[in-house]
């Protein structure tokens, strides 16, 4: 779950040994809201757990999906798609919503003995169609299993349930809906499987004529704490807002789609290789570090809980100015050797701080492969805050809408 600030005892802590890190847990304990809106197709949910997401470059819809481990500690990858689909040029102009179901689900099923089961890919096992009403619509359904001749996925199997939907003016429209839910696990797993968040999308999902200008989004928030962060789609731009009222509310917002960490602030990219993040701290939460003004205690604050963390003394500690839209902003930097696997390595920590209100000082992070200087300017220009009780409700609910 994403901590409030208000609970860490040692706030330099956060954002500290984890982004140097190349690769990191992403945070489990979430909820995630996802909202999709196409031509027609819409659909908004609220998911339990971190579920990141995919557009398709050919396909009209979203894919998101998330890993989970089990009570006996077998992990799993969950799969939802939600897309819309047209009728194949081969077929007939005019033919039965039975008979578009069935031809379907006849391609599908020899597309993955073509281009799976002869390639020796995988082998296909428990194929059944049937139908099913389900929230008031009648769905066409297709299910399977999938085992793995690869020596690396020998122990996995893969379960897909396809529900097919044909709204009432199919035959007058060209768009049917393909809803698909997988989930991978091993084959000695065998706890039962749920379909209960695959249904909550089925529920969910809606067709309206999109006539008025809305964001497909896909957002996160720990249960009880103040943490949102949000990828706008249409806009290629991830948002982050922290509406802790009791402290100060601040946001910023990144090109690009990242995902939430297990640290408040801090996000990280799909290939989990760059990571950039912000925090407030302020001048209460400085007090018993050393340094003659707010700034200096900050970046002490920085160097000694990162060498409480590393078990030892930075090397090479480097302050120096940064120009950037607050004066008297400082990149810090300074590295660490540290022992991984049996193997030493020598890690480096790079922040940026300035004081960007009075009395609380900003301290940005910007891993290297994020862009570092850059990206760091673009987090301070980036920075906005409120001082409403409410904070940023209005604008997620903009985002959202």
């Amino acid at each position: 779950m994403l901590r409030t600030l208000a609970r860490l005892t040692t706030p330099c802590l956060i954002l500290g040994f984890l982004i140097s890190m190349p690769d990191v847990a992403t945070a489990t304990s979430l909820v995630t809201d996802v909202t999709y809106v196409g031509e027609r197709l819409w659909y908004s949910v609220s998911l339990d757990g971190n579920w990141t997401y995919e557009l398709g470059e050919t396909e009209k819809g979203i894919k998101i999906q998330r890993s989970t481990v089990s009570e006996k500690g077998w992990s799993r990858r969950h799969s939802i798609i939600v897309s819309e689909k047209e009728p194949f040029d081969t077929w007939p102009e005019e033919h039965t919503v039975e008979w578009a179901a069935d031809a379907y689900r006849q391609w599908e099923k020899q597309y993955m003995i073509t281009e799976g089961v002869k390639k020796g890919l995988y082998d296909l096992e428990n194929v059944e169609t049937g139908e099913k009403d389900l929230y008031g619509r009648h769905f066409y359904t297709f299910t399977y299993k999938q085992t793995f001749d690869d020596p690396k996925a020998r122990n996995l199997e893969m379960r897909s349930y396809l529900y097919l939907y044909f709204p009432d003016d199919y035959e007058a429209g060209p768009s049917f809906y393909w809803l698909h839910y997988s989930e991978l696990r091993h084959k000695k797993d065998r706890e039962p499987l749920s379909l209960a968040q695959f249904h909550d999308v089925v529920e969910a999902f809606s067709l309206v004529r999109n006539t008025a200008p809305r964001e497909s989004s896909v957002s996160w928030s720990g249960t009880g704490d103040h943490d949102i962060l949000l990828s706008a789609l249409g806009q290629q731009r991830t948002y982050y807002f922290n509406s802790n009222s009791d402290r100060q509310c601040f946001s910023f917002s990144v090109d690009g789609k990242w995902f939430p960490t297990s640290e408040p602030g801090l996000i990280i990219s799909p290939d989990k290789r760059s990571h950039v993040g912000a925090l407030l701290l302020s001048e209460d939460e400085l007090k018993d570090f050393e340094g003659d003004d707010l700034l200096a205690r900050a970046v002490d604050c920085q160097q000694k809980n990162m060498e409480q963390q590393q078990g030892g003394k930075a090397e090479n500690s480097v302050l120096g100015g940064f120009a950037g839209r607050f004066p008297n902003t400082v990149r810090w930097s300074a590295d660490w050797q540290v022992k991984l696997n049996g193997q030493k390595f020598m890690i480096r920590a790079v922040r940026y701080l300035a004081e960007v209100r009075p009395g609380w000082i900003a301290i940005i992070t910007s891993s290297h492969g994020a862009g570092g200087d850059d990206m760091a300017d673009t987090m301070f220009d980036s920075l906005k805050f409120s001082d409403e009780p409410s904070c940023f409700d209005e604008d997620v609910a903009a985002l959202k809408r």
